[in-house]
């Protein structure tokens, strides 16, 4: 049996017997690194995750086309997460966007580790900045200055417009001085509303405003 017959098999959803297959070529040819990948991602695919790892570190140590190499890492990444190694699922998924940094998938599995590694803030901010730069969807991309905006902070409030910041946050950051604090994004919000629609956006009266 080859490689090329497994692909086959993979095609067809026949992941059991693709496994069959590659397993005893993986053990001829532990340093193909094409071969290597197609066990792991089999593995992953069948929900046998910690039989993956290897094969997906054997992959990374070869010589991969650069589409498969982003695979590799993104396949790693999100299995260490999966088995609850997430310090190793952010190491290796930061490793593989020092080398395609446009790889907004593994962006995203990035933020679940750290959110699982207790920097949700971080997750958050990340995921937000993301929606932005991807969303296709128009509600959402009317505001995307304003989303972009809170991402660059996601746990500041403007107490009665005046820019304050709450106290440290659950992962210890603190309130940035008074003379560093942005001003409420109000603005930004009903430009972006009015730049995007055309839409005239107004405040309400001061007589229908919420005194909270």
């Amino acid at each position: 049996m080859t490689l090329a017959q497994a692909r086959q098999l993979i095609a067809a959803r026949d992941y059991a017997q693709a496994r069959e297959v590659l397993l005893p070529l993986a053990a001829a040819a532990p340093r193909d690194a094409e071969i290597q990948y197609e066990t792991a991602c089999v593995h992953d695919s069948l929900g046998f995750e910690a039989e993956a790892v290897p094969f997906y570190r054997a992959a990374l140590a070869g010589k991969l086309a650069p589409d498969a190499r982003r695979g590799a890492f993104t396949g790693l990444g999100s299995t260490y997460r999966t088995l609850g190694r997430f310090a190793e699922a952010r190491d290796t998924l930061e490793q593989g966007l020092a080398e395609f940094p446009d790889a907004n998938e593994m962006r995203v599995f990035l933020a679940m580790a750290d959110h699982n590694l207790g920097q949700s803030r971080k997750a958050v901010e990340s995921l937000l900045s993301l929606l932005a730069q991807t969303t296709n969807d128009p509600a959402i991309a009317t505001y995307r200055r304003a989303i972009e905006f809170y991402a660059q902070d996601v746990d500041r409030t403007w107490l009665n417009g005046a820019g304050e910041q709450r106290g440290a946050g659950a992962e210890g950051e603190r309130s940035p001085p008074k003379s560093k604090r942005q001003s409420p994004p109000a603005r930004v919000i009903l430009d972006e509303v009015q730049g995007t629609t055309g839409a005239q956006v107004h405040a309400p009266p001061k007589a229908e405003r919420s005194e909270a």
